[in-house]
């Protein structure tokens, strides 16, 4: 293994974080919750005690923010060696094709991190300009939500990769596995929640951010216990494990000449 071709796919991959319209799109994502939290807090000094920085750290940042930054950048770390092709010609002759699909889950989810970070932290200074103030929250909580997001985004990204080698038809692959497990299955009432990565994530919120307590946070989920911290724990680091593997084996198994056939 070459140590130079394994900086440049790191440098490569990091560079494409930053650019072309998936950048566009996530700038424009990262923006919806500070914006929503500065028009909260002005309507807070009309309507006082409006709930707005965790609600909206639970609903947007860490929930729909979050799972579709995954999404869009997942997707793109696949599909764009199809388009442009640098990535099988220059990297995949010096590095294995397993580290390609490590470096590439690894780097992107570290700085969509950072970058969802900062959303957040624009999130807590909007929200504390309101006279409803934020009561205990506090660089802790940022630092609680950010450990959070970057289980989350590594995660899905690790699924959307995987997805991306594993698939023929990888981009409808993707939006249909998020529809229905990440998004329809939560909101309702079943057990099955407890084996979507969204309800465990949240979890882990829950014991970090809100002692335990699952108040309004968990509504939807009426009906039967919550997974533990424990458990949720577990759950998260076997699937980020399978995932990653999975899709290690996969790039490995699928050429680019197959990729860009289908």
């Amino acid at each position: 293994m070459n140590p130079t071709a394994v900086a440049a796919l790191v440098s490569f991959t990091a560079h494409r974080v930053f650019t072309g319209k998936r950048f566009l799109a996530l700038g424009l994502l990262l923006m919806i919750p500070p914006c929503l939290a500065g028009a909260l807090a002005m309507a807070a000094r009309v309507v006082p005690g409006v709930p707005f920085f965790d609600g909206i750290t639970f609903a947007l940042s860490l929930y729909l923010v979050l799972i579709l930054s995954a999404m869009i950048y997942g997707i793109g770390l696949t599909s764009s060696e199809i388009e442009d092709g640098t990535v099988g010609y220059v990297f995949l002759a010096a590095c294995p094709r397993w580290l390609v699909a490590l470096v590439h889950v690894v780097v992107t989810g570290a700085l969509l991190t950072v970058l969802t970070t900062a959303s957040i932290a624009a999130t807590y200074g909007l929200s504390s300009i309101s006279p409803a103030g934020l009561g205990e929250h506090g660089p802790s909580v940022i630092a609680a939500d950010a450990l959070i997001a970057w289980i989350g985004l590594t995660t899905y990204l690790a699924w959307f990769v995987l997805c991306g080698y594993a698939f023929k038809h990888n981009v409808a692959a993707s939006i249909a596995s998020v529809v229905v497990w990440e998004w329809i299955v939560p909101m309702i009432p079943n057990r099955l929640g407890a084996f979507t990565v969204i309800v465990n994530l949240r979890v882990i919120w829950l014991h970090l951010v809100q002692s335990g307590d699952p108040g309004r946070w968990f509504r939807a989920q009426v009906g039967y216990d919550l997974p533990t911290y424990g458990d949720a724990s577990m759950f998260l680091s076997v699937a980020l494990a399978l995932f990653l593997a999975l899709g290690m084996v996969a790039a490995m198994n699928r050429s680019i000449a197959g990729r860009e056939a289908g």
